[in-house]
C-alpha cells in the first residue's frame, strides 16, 4: 500500500495513535509516517476552549470520513426520536422504555457488582418498590431517577445547579453539605509509563466546570463534539468524590436532550462505555496526551452506534408486541361486573326554567278588536307584561271577535311569540370564540414559497439550494427562527444547517440574535 494510502487510512478508517501505527505497520520506525499523518490531520483540526492538566487548548479532528460519520450519527438520533415520537399506544411506549431502562441498570448494577434480580429492577422502573432495598441496591433506583429526570424536564436549561441536581440525587439528600472534591485524587488512567493521573487539584474544579458549562451553552460546534467533550471533562475533571463517572454519562445525555434529541436521549445506552472501563480510561489518556478529543469521539460511536441502529427494531418490536396482547385480550370472554355504588341515592331530576316563557292564552275582546296599523309590534310588545297579568288572573277562554280574521290573529300570536332557548333541544344556542391572536401569520403558498425560491437562486448565486429553500419559507418578517428549523426544513446535519444560516446571515437574509443562550434569526426586510 503506498504511503499517501496509510496516511489517509491511519485518520479516517481508524484514528490511530502514534502507537497504533507501530502495531500495524509491526515495526518501530513509524516516525516518518507519523510526521504525515500529523500534516494531513492539520487541515481538518478545530479548536475547542476546553483544556488539559497543562492549560493546552484540546482540538477536534474532523477529517471528511469523520464528519460523514459525525453528520450521520446525528441524522440517525433524529430519526430515531421520529420514531419514538410515534410511539403512541401508552402500553408500546411503556414496554419500550421499561426494556431499556432495565438493560441500562444492569450495567450499573454489573459496574456496581451488585447481584440483583429482575422483580427487583421491574419494581424501580414501575415504581412499586420505593423502600426497603438493601443498602447497595440504592444506587440503582437514584439512578433512574436521573434517567427520569433527563426524560421529563429534556429542555431545562444546563447550568452548575444541572449538575448538582444529579449529584445530590445520587446520594440520595435533598442538601448537600459538601459540593465539589475537597481533597486530591489517587486514580490513573491506563498502565504503565503512559498512564494519565484522572482528577485535576481541587482549587481549580469551580473554574474548569464553569468553562465546560459555556462551552455547552454558547460554542457552535456539533453536538456530538458538545456531548463527547462533557462526557470528558466531567470524567477527567473528577468534581465529586463520588459518582462523578456516573454524573458524567448522565451530562452526555443531558446535552443530546436540550439539543433537539429530547426526551428519547435518557433511553440511549451510553452507559456501554462502563461495560469496559480500562478501555475507555485508555482513550481519556490519548486524548490527554495529543491533546485531541478525536480518540474519544470515534471511540464512543464504535461502542454505541451498534445499539442505536437496534433501536428500530426494539420499536417495532414494543409496538408488535402491544398488538398481539391486545389482540388476545380482545378473544377472552370478557365479563360485565356491576358495581354498586358505596352509598345508594334517589335519582334526582332537575327543573330548568326557561326564561321569558309565556303561556299560549287567548287574546282579549279589547286586544281583538284593536286596529291594526303600522305601530302594532310596538303596541303589543308594550302590552305583552299587561297581557301575562291578566291570563294568569282570568283563565278562562274568550272566542275570537267576529269582527277579525284568523290570518289576522295568527300574525298576532307571531309577532308576540317568545324565543325560547333550548338545551339538546332543536333550537341551538348561538355563542363566538376568540383566541388571543386574531391575526395568525400564514407566510407564502407553497407556488408563491417555490416562485420566490427561483428567483433567489436566479438573483444570488452565491445561495445555494438548501438555503433559497428555507428563506423561501421562512421570511415572514418578526418571527424568529433557529438553526434546528433549518435542519429539519431541509434534512441536513446540524453543522451544515448552522453553517448554512450564518451565511443567510453574512448574505443580509437575517440578523442573529441571542435568545434565552440560545441563537435564532430574524428576516431583515429587504427590497
Amino acid at each position: 500500500m503506498p504511503v499517501n494510502e496509510y496516511i489517509k487510512k491511519f485518520s479516517n478508517e481508524i484514528y490511530a495513535t502514534k502507537n497504533d501505527i507501530v502495531k500495524a505497520m509491526k515495526t518501530p520506525l513509524v516516525d516518518g509516517i507519523w510526521t504525515q499523518v500529523l500534516e494531513y490531520r492539520n487541515d481538518f483540526y478545530e479548536v475547542l476552549p476546553i483544556v488539559n492538566y497543562d492549560s493546552n487548548r484540546f482540538s477536534v479532528c474532523l477529517t471528511p470520513a469523520i464528519s460523514r460519520r459525525v453528520n450521520s450519527f446525528e441524522r440517525r438520533l433524529t430519526s430515531i426520536l421520529n420514531q419514538y415520537s410515534r410511539l403512541s399506544r401508552n402500553l408500546a411506549n411503556e414496554y419500550f422504555k421499561h426494556k431499556v431502562y432495565k438493560k441500562i441498570l444492569r450495567i450499573i448494577a454489573k459496574k456496581y457488582k451488585i447481584d440483583t434480580q429482575d422483580p427487583v429492577l421491574d419494581g424501580i422502573i414501575d415504581g412499586t418498590i420505593t423502600t426497603n432495598l438493601p443498602a447497595d441496591q440504592l444506587i440503582l433506583q437514584r439512578y433512574y431517577s436521573c434517567l427520569a429526570e433527563i426524560e421529563e424536564n429534556y429542555l431545562q436549561d444546563i447550568d452548575e445547579n444541572t449538575i448538582g441536581d444529579f449529584y445530590s440525587k445520587l446520594m440520595g439528600t435533598d442538601e448537600l453539605t459538601s459540593y465539589y472534591r475537597k481533597t486530591d485524587t489517587d486514580k490513573y488512567s491506563g498502565y504503565g509509563i503512559g498512564r494519565i493521573k484522572l482528577g485535576i487539584a481541587p482549587q481549580k474544579i469551580e473554574n474548569a466546570i464553569q468553562q465546560l458549562i459555556k462551552f455547552i451553552n454558547y460554542d457552535n460546534q456539533s453536538l456530538i463534539v458538545k456531548a463527547v467533550a462533557t462526557l470528558y471533562d466531567l470524567y477527567y475533571i473528577r468534581p465529586f468524590e463520588n459518582y462523578s463517572e456516573e454524573i458524567a454519562i448522565l451530562m452526555l445525555k443531558k446535552v443530546l436532550a436540550l439539543n433537539d434529541v429530547n426526551a428519547v436521549a435518557a433511553l440511549l445506552c451510553f452507559e456501554t462505555l462502563f461495560e469496559n472501563k480500562d478501555e475507555f480510561e485508555s482513550k481519556i489518556g490519548d486524548c490527554q496526551k495529543y491533546c485531541d478529543l478525536t480518540y474519544l469521539i470515534t471511540y464512543v460511536l464504535d461502542k454505541v452506534e451498534p445499539l442505536i441502529n437496534k433501536i428500530d427494531d426494539e420499536i417495532i418490536e414494543s409496538q408488535n408486541l402491544t398488538i398481539k396482547k391486545e389482540l388476545y385480550q380482545a378473544d377472552e370472554p370478557r365479563v360485565n361486573v356491576v358495581k354498586e355504588p358505596i352509598f345508594a341515592e334517589k335519582p334526582q331530576t332537575v327543573e330548568i326554567p326557561v326564561v321569558n316563557e309565556i303561556q299560549k292564552e287567548p287574546l282579549t275582546q279589547s286586544e281583538i278588536s284593536a286596529p291594526i296599523n303600522k305601530g302594532f309590534k310596538t303596541e303589543a310588545i308594550e302590552t305583552l307584561e299587561n297581557l301575562q297579568i291578566q291570563n294568569e288572573e282570568k283563565k278562562e277562554e274568550k272566542p275570537l271577535e267576529q269582527g277579525r280574521t284568523s290570518e289576522e290573529v295568527k300574525a298576532y300570536q307571531e309577532l308576540v311569540k317568545p324565543v325560547q332557548p333550548t338545551i339538546n333541544g332543536s333550537e341551538k344556542l348561538s355563542f363566538s370564540q376568540n383566541i388571543a391572536i386574531s391575526n395568525v401569520p400564514t407566510g407564502l403558498t407553497e407556488e408563491e414559497a417555490t416562485k420566490l425560491e427561483t428567483h433567489l437562486m436566479e438573483m444570488n448565486p452565491n445561495l445555494s439550494h438548501g438555503q433559497a429553500y428555507f428563506y423561501a419559507r421562512h421570511c415572514t418578517i418578526g418571527m424568529k427562527y433557529t438553526v434546528d428549523q433549518y435542519k429539519k426544513c431541509v434534512g441536513c446535519a446540524y453543522e451544515t444547517a448552522r453553517s448554512s444560516m450564518n451565511n443567510l446571515v453574512v448574505l443580509g437574509y437575517y440578523k442573529k440574535e441571542i435568545l434565552k443562550k440560545k441563537f435564532v434569526y430574524i428576516p431583515v426586510k429587504r427590497n
